[in-house]
């Protein structure tokens, strides 16, 4: 397993998230509830709208069990996460409350995978 350190410097994080914010929305969103929640990719992944996104509007806190631990976690959406969550809705006024949040290309409503796509040889 490949060990991945945070970003410390806040102009490091900023340049990140303003670099993903003009590059793909998804990306973006996906960046900012990492840093917002803390939660591990593998749960990130499996949001589906219905934990974010009430139909109308961005709700208060996502709500989910952790995949690995099973623990239940609460916590806040900030006003910028709410901004993203927007931002990113809008592109996709058609998605339904059962949809995965960050949805694969191949399939129909399949999460994105954290796996690479293909076996590298060493």
């Amino acid at each position: 397993m490949k060990i991945v350190h945070p970003i410390r410097d806040m102009k490091q994080l900023e340049a990140v998230k303003t670099y993903l914010r003009g590059k793909n929305k998804r990306d973006y969103l996906l960046f900012y509830v990492g840093i917002s929640s803390a939660l591990r990719i593998s749960d990130i992944l499996r949001l589906k709208v219905k934990h974010v996104w009430n139909g109308r509007r961005p709700l208060e806190f996502i709500e989910l069990n952790e995949k690995k631990t099973g623990k239940y976690k609460r916590f806040p959406i900030t006003p910028n996460l709410t901004k993203a969550i927007k931002e990113y809705m809008k592109d996709f006024p058609d998605k339904r409350q059962e949809d995965y949040l960050f949805t694969s290309r191949k399939g129909i409503n399949k999460p994105i995978s954290s796996k690479p796509p293909f076996k590298q040889r060493i």
